[in-house]
């Protein structure tokens, strides 16, 4: 079975959804919380001194092991609200480590599926509700699939036929829906971008 390091994983679904890093985190994250995918790592332990880092982890094991699904899950479950930071849960994508509290994991990795990771991440992302979602979704793939938008990455007819066919719908998705939709995404891309700088 392949594997994936977690900032890989992170930056693999940014780019293929086009969307900020911290957006792709939260949705891995809640992904490996709903045990639609499945994470493994190192069991290591932080120094008081260390919390909130990923600094100074001393290994408990050199044996990876299975990640419960509920180690992703933050549930604040304390009743003493001076001690809530004692358990939150602190992932640290660029070292691909997370604790709860000072219990966690370092060198974790996130299996792919028989189809690869970018198929398992779309997977467990929820189905779009309307067909205005539907349709987002399907040109976002095909210009991942492509490299790019069109005119560039393709010529715009065959890429709105691409389109249509992935979303199984004629009516209501004609050339010109698809390139202002194409359009307006681009243009969301771009402030999204202006806004991480």
């Amino acid at each position: 079975m392949k594997h994936m390091f977690l900032a890989e994983a992170v930056a693999q679904l940014a780019s293929a959804k086009r969307y900020p890093v911290k957006k792709a985190e939260g949705d891995l994250v809640l992904g490996l919380g709903k045990g639609r995918l499945v994470a493994e790592g190192i069991p290591a332990r932080l120094p008081e001194w260390a919390r909130w880092t990923s600094a100074g982890a001393m290994r408990k094991s050199i044996q990876y092991e299975r990640i419960p699904d509920g180690f992703w899950l933050e549930d604040f479950a304390t009743d003493d609200p001076y001690m809530r930071d004692v358990m939150e849960l602190a992932i640290h994508v660029d070292s691909n480590s997370a604790f709860l509290g000072l219990e966690g994991y370092i060198q974790i990795r996130i299996f792919q599926g028989e189809k690869g990771l970018a198929a398992s991440l779309f997977e467990f992302v929820s189905a779009p509700k309307s067909k205005e979602d539907q349709l987002t979704i399907a040109i976002r793939e095909i210009m991942t699939e492509l490299g790019g938008p069109p005119p560039e990455s393709c010529p715009w007819k065959p890429f709105c036929d691409r389109v249509r066919a992935k979303i199984g719908k004629q009516r209501g998705c004609g050339d010109r829906t698809i390139e202002r939709r194409v359009k307006a995404l681009e243009t969301e891309d771009n402030e999204l971008r202006q806004k991480d700088k």
